[in-house]
């Protein structure tokens, strides 16, 4: 009677560290991917980050474009990519538009095009919002379940001091 049971012992606890491993493996990816999902781009946008900074103040038109696209921002996400996309046809360094991009693109699992423009923040040295760029680059690595690439971006957003500080440190946790 107890060489037939076993098996079935083993098999079920083969099944459980399965599920634990499968579950702890998931788990990370999960809470990175209902970050992003819950993400409210007007608040993010009032938070700070969507701010028009005093250098696009020199052209008028570019700065109607950018409210117009910001309050598209959560309404219709691909009038706001076309309307950023404008701006940077004209403006192809603005930091801020390449931000704003990344993380609608990452919102709606765009990931390649998020990544685009987000490493394009994360060079530019002189931007305050870099590290929020970091931030999402770390929920994308994340999502994809790459723990290692995801803990460096975020171990990088939390030490420059991002809004996304204890968000980052909370996912950290998690590997």
């Amino acid at each position: 009677m107890f060489k037939k049971s076993i098996p079935l012992l083993l098999f079920t606890a083969f099944t459980i560290f399965s599920i634990w491993k499968y579950k702890e493996e998931t788990s990370f990816s999960y809470l990175a991917h209902s970050l992003l999902k819950n993400l409210n781009l007007s608040a993010y946008l009032e938070r700070g980050m969507g701010g028009i900074a005093k250098e696009s103040q020199k052209d008028n038109t570019l700065v109607e474009l950018e409210k117009k696209a910001d309050l598209q921002f959560d309404k219709d996400p691909s009038k706001a990519i076309l309307t950023y996309e404008k701006i940077l046809s004209v403006d192809p360094s603005n930091s801020r538009v390449h931000l704003k991009l990344g993380i609608i693109f990452s919102k709606i699992e765009q990931f390649e095009a998020a990544k685009e423009h987000l490493f394009f923040v994360t060079e530019d040295k002189n931007y305050y919002f870099r590290s929020d760029a970091f931030y999402f680059l770390g929920l994308i690595a994340s999502v994809a379940n790459d723990k290692k690439v995801g803990k460096e971006y975020l171990q990088i957003c939390s030490g420059l001091g991002s809004q996304y500080k204890s968000d980052a440190i909370q996912l950290m946790l998690q590997l």
